[in-house]
């Protein structure tokens, strides 16, 4: 798996919780990382230095602006923040940008000068006035982290339709999946052969786009026969709670073949399992005429509601 690299930039002081809650949210997304400045360690180039260096590598870049300008670089005159963001404009690095509400608190001891404080308003300012970022609030870690993760899955989806160049394509939406409260969802997604038709019919992957959240308290546990009988990779490693993937991958699927997994077990063509996940998906088929076939059932039973997913790109 390729990995993607999200930077995650803001001060320290004042946003302890907030920078874990972002890192935590990246690091437990599906093939993404967390680039901060508590990875960079003892290395005989300033810290500055490193994270600028750093910055080239990423995909993204996750800022977050508390109340506080932060430490000024004494050469530069800004913010080590604001540096930071000044590269990733200049690599022309998507920006996602999380500001904190007039609500958010910070203690006096966190308080910064006016001159200081006047800098940060400026700053937050030119933020919010640049209409080409992702821009949204947040009032607590938590949100924080929620925030996080959609905005990375919503620019996924966003840069893979701008990327999408095969108008073979087949977008499906499935307006609703879960595997909470004892139920799970099973899929099969067919690429069908329509040569016979005289249409055209080709090998391609599937990628599995996830909306929605996870229910720690709600998760059947996982049954003996299953953990024995799927690859242990398969098995999410936050199968009691925690964050969706931004979105799954499959390898090819061949022409007359389907795609089939359901979201407690994973399944066939290297598709993992999603256990304990609620939503609903969208699925790009890099071939023509996608179908799939959508069953929500008691868990590890048959029948249940059965429904076909909706093409909304041919």
């Amino acid at each position: 798996m390729n990995v993607k690299l999200a930077f995650l930039s803001s001060t320290v002081k004042g946003l302890e919780s907030c920078r874990e809650a972002a890192k935590n949210t990246i690091n437990g997304l599906d093939g993404w990382k967390c680039i901060g400045m508590e990875d960079f360690g003892a290395d005989p180039e300033t810290p500055i230095d490193k994270c600028l260096a750093r910055l080239k590598d990423c995909n993204l870049y996750v800022g977050i602006l508390g109340n506080r300008y932060g430490d000024v670089h004494p050469q530069l005159g800004k913010s080590y923040t604001e540096l930071e963001y000044d590269e990733a404009l200049r690599l022309k690095i998507k920006p996602l940008m999380f500001l904190a509400t007039g609500d958010f608190k910070i203690s006096m001891a966190e308080r910064e000068s006016d001159d200081l404080h006047e800098k940060q308003k400026e700053f937050r300012s030119r933020i919010a006035q640049h209409t080409g970022h992702f821009i949204a609030e947040f009032d607590n870690s938590d949100r924080l982290g929620a925030a996080v993760a959609k905005a990375i899955a919503n620019q996924v989806i966003k840069d893979t339709r701008v990327s999408a160049s095969d108008e073979e394509d087949t977008w499906l939406l499935v307006p609703f999946v879960t595997n909470q409260l004892g139920m799970d969802t099973g899929l099969a997604v067919t690429n069908p052969d329509l040569t016979v038709l005289g249409l055209s019919s080709k090998a391609g992957a599937c990628t599995i786009f996830y909306f929605g959240y996870f229910g720690p308290s709600t998760i059947p546990p996982i049954p003996s026969d299953v953990l024995n009988s799927i690859n242990p990779p398969n098995i999410s490693p936050m199968y009691s709670g925690g964050l969706m993937p931004v979105a799954q991958r499959s390898q090819p699927v061949p022409v007359g073949e389907q795609l089939g997994f359901t979201l407690s077990s994973g399944g066939v063509i290297g598709m993992a399992a999603t256990p304990g996940f609620q939503g609903y998906l969208l699925i790009r088929c890099e071939f023509p005429n996608g179908r799939a076939v959508v069953s929500i059932s008691p868990f590890g039973e048959a029948g249940g509601s059965i429904y076909l997913a909706e093409v909304i790109k041919k």
